[in-house]
C-alpha cells in the first residue's frame, strides 16, 4: 500500500469514528446523562463503578476504567 492510500485509509477511519460518536451522543443524550448521574452518585457516596468482560470485552472494560480514572484524577487535581 502506498503512503497516500494509507493516509486516506487512516483519515477515513478517523472520520467514521467521529460520525459514529456524534450519532451516539445525539441519539442517546438522556441515557448518557442518566449514566453520568449514576457514576457521580456511586463515586460521591463512597461506592465504586465496576467494568467487566471476557476476551475482547475485558480489554474494552479495562480501557474504559483506565480512561475514567485518568479523567477523574485530572478533575480532582
Amino acid at each position: 500500500m502506498d503512503l497516500n492510500k494509507a493516509q486516506d485509509l487512516v483519515t477515513s477511519e478517523l472520520m467514521e469514528s467521529v460520525v459514529l460518536k456524534k450519532a451516539i451522543a445525539d441519539s442517546l443524550t438522556d441515557q448518557i446523562a442518566r449514566a453520568a448521574d449514576w457514576f457521580v452518585h456511586a463515586l460521591g457516596s463512597g461506592g465504586k463503578v465496576l467494568s467487566l468482560g471476557n476476551g475482547g470485552s475485558a480489554a474494552d472494560a479495562q480501557h474504559i476504567a483506565a480512561e475514567l480514572v485518568g479523567r477523574f484524577d485530572q478533575m480532582e487535581g
